[in-house]
């Protein structure tokens, strides 16, 4: 597949769906309820107007040290984690310019434990280790930051070039870009997911046989595979199998997806001062979303 951005945007379902997510982001009503865990000091649950009101509830508490300075970040609500994402970012990319592939491991791995990773024995950690020892870590990375900061779907590139997928290597992706791609994790998935589902409900677009306008998560867990529409209908996601092209192409069509969104609403996130950190918002708000879809409530036809 080829698929060149503004092509993608002006899709008719594509456009309609960005112009819904516009309106509805200053109005929509939300009832967030997250439990307490070692990343949310409280249980929250509230409810939100808006994409605003969303961020304003955004908590995930987290630490990490700069490998370099030692300075140690600690972040719990936006502002914070908004200041963190920028430090490791700026790291991340120094590092790479730098041609240190120790330095950049390093940072990597400041990356990881920032986003709560879980098990080091197992999946970006090694991976990670693996680049390394073949001194292939700047190498691998560099060619990652072309695809995701590019402004074309190529299967073969992204074939070619992304072989790492899942939720630890998308928040690498996403810090080296500089055009603000996003953390596709299992709860940015399950909201974009999920608002889809609203969508094509309100509007009666339902998807087409070969449809680009699709999204998957990466889990088949019930509070992040699913949501009952307000007709009760349950609406099941397609589930993102570790295919690192269909999550490359899911991460891409989100981004572009996020910005023409904030495009058509220049004061929403008005304190954010680009819009790379704009569109960090608006995915931060997709994972407040995301916690629990079967059980989120949602109001947007207001």
């Amino acid at each position: 597949m080829l698929l060149e951005k503004n092509n993608f945007l002006r899709l008719s379902e594509v456009s309609d769906f960005s112009e819904w997510l516009s309106e509805v982001s200053e109005k929509l009503r939300v009832g967030l309820k997250v439990k307490k865990s070692r990343f949310v000091e409280n249980a929250i649950e509230t409810n939100c107007v808006g994409f605003q009101g969303i961020l304003d509830n955004y908590h995930w508490k987290s630490s990490w040290s700069d490998p370099f300075s030692n300075r140690f970040y600690q972040s719990k609500n936006w502002i914070q984690t908004r200041d963190s994402l920028q430090a490791l970012s700026r790291l991340l990319i120094q590092s790479i310019q730098s041609g240190d592939d120790e330095k950049t491991f390093r940072v990597c791995e400041q990356i990881l434990i920032w986003g709560g990773n879980r098990d080091v024995r197992k999946g970006a950690t090694p991976q990670l280790e693996y680049l390394k020892s073949k001194n292939e870590l700047l190498q691998y990375l560099e060619r990652a930051k072309i695809i995701f900061d590019g402004d074309i779907i190529s299967t073969d590139n992204i074939h070619n070039d992304i072989k790492f997928a899942g939720s630890m290597w998308t928040k690498i992706y996403a810090l080296n870009s500089v055009s603000g791609a996003p953390i596709y994790d299992t709860r940015v998935a399950a909201a974009i997911c999920t608002l889809l589902a609203i969508f094509r409900h309100e509007t009666k677009s339902w998807t087409s046989k070969g449809s680009l306008l699709n999204f998957s998560v990466s889990t088949r867990e019930r509070k992040r595979s699913r949501f009952t529409l307000p007709n009760s209908e349950l609406s099941s996601f397609s589930f993102l199998q570790n295919n690192s092209a269909e999550w490359t192409e899911n991460t891409l069509k989100l981004s572009w997806i996020i910005e023409s969104v904030i495009s058509k609403r220049p004061l929403l996130f008005g304190s954010e001062k680009n819009m790379k950190t704009k569109k960090h918002a608006f995915e931060a708000c997709l994972f407040m979303l995301g916690y629990d879809t079967e059980n989120l409530k949602v109001e947007t036809n207001i």
